[in-house]
This record gives structure tokens, C-alpha cells and sequence, in this order.
């Protein structure tokens, strides 16, 4: 015994038949549009470009080689949050860069958030975000240490501008 070949045509011919039933009717113009069209409206209709890099590199792999070069637009090629938060940061984008690291739900990311949060001056959120992190992971030092640096920013921040008032108020008086 071997391997023998089954033939089953027969049921290509069978789905064929309504078409070529067309081809005797009156609208057989019809017919030769349909038998012509339909494979043709199954071919892709975008093209995309091909690299050479593309053969070994991953996306985000492309994308870190892109931010190293000074590309603005990579941090938007990454495919994680984080990755895109932390390109974010790196390019000075702190308020975008908190946003990404938003969608984070480890510590990780929430200190990540406070510290991007901390960089662009809102201390208050930065607080809560360093919180957030040690509620997580109660050892983690570096959110400790970063969560004093933004309360002590905050506390400066809210001194300057006491001291910015009373300098206002004291000039209102001499007029």
C-alpha cells in the first residue's frame, strides 16, 4: 500500500457553477465582472515599506535605537507604557511621561510617576504617587527618599509663595 491521491475538483466545479450560470443568462457581463472582480477585491490593498533592520530587530529595539539618534517621535514607537514613559522622561517630557507611567500598576511604575511628577513641579501628586509605591512595597527606599525630597519641595514651594503674597500685600499698603 502507498499514498494515493484524492481528487475533489468535483466540489471546486460545484462553487463555480452559479458563475458560469450567469455567463447564459442575458447579464452575462455581469458574470465575467463577478468572476473577475472577486479575486481581485481579495488581493491586499496596503503596501508597507521593508527595512533591512526590520529582519532583526524588534520594534522597541528599533524604537531605542531611533531615541538614541535624537529622534522626537520614538518614545511614541515603543509598545509598553513603560518603556514609552521612560523615553518620555528621558527627552524632558515629564507630564506625558507621568501619564504613561500612570497605566502602570506596580510599585515600580508609581515611583516612576512620582518622580516624573516631581521633575515637572507638581509635588502634591508626586507625594500621593510615592505613597501609592511604598503602599506596594513598604522597603522600597529610594520611593521613601524621593517621597521627602518632593515634601520638602513642596513645603519650599509653599513658603515662596507666602513670602510672594506678604510682598504683594505690604506693597498694595504703600500706594
Amino acid at each position: 500500500t502507498f499514498d494515493q491521491w484524492f481528487e475533489h475538483g468535483q466540489y471546486l466545479a460545484l462553487l463555480l457553477l452559479p458563475f458560469v450560470a450567469l455567463l447564459f443568462r442575458r447579464g452575462w457581463i455581469v458574470g465575467i465582472f463577478l468572476l473577475v472582480s472577486v479575486p481581485l477585491s481579495l488581493t491586499p490593498q496596503q503596501a508597507q515599506a521593508f527595512e533591512w533592520r526590520d529582519l532583526w530587530l524588534r520594534q522597541d529595539q528599533k524604537a531605542q535605537k531611533d531615541l538614541e539618534a535624537g529622534d522626537k517621535e520614538a518614545a511614541k514607537r515603543f509598545s509598553t507604557p513603560e518603556r514609552r514613559g521612560a523615553a518620555l522622561y528621558q527627552q524632558g517630557e515629564f507630564a506625558e511621561a507621568a501619564e504613561e507611567f500612570a497605566q502602570g500598576k506596580d510599585a515600580i511604575a508609581a515611583y516612576n510617576r512620582g518622580n516624573a511628577l516631581t521633575r515637572n513641579g507638581e509635588f502634591d501628586k508626586a507625594i500621593a504617587a510615592y505613597d501609592e509605591a511604598l503602599r506596594q512595597r513598604p522597603d522600597f527606599a529610594e520611593a521613601k527618599d524621593n517621597r521627602e525630597i518632593a515634601r520638602q519641595l513642596a513645603e519650599l514651594m509653599k513658603q515662596q509663595d507666602q513670602q510672594g503674597g506678604d510682598d504683594n500685600d505690604s506693597d498694595g499698603d504703600k500706594d
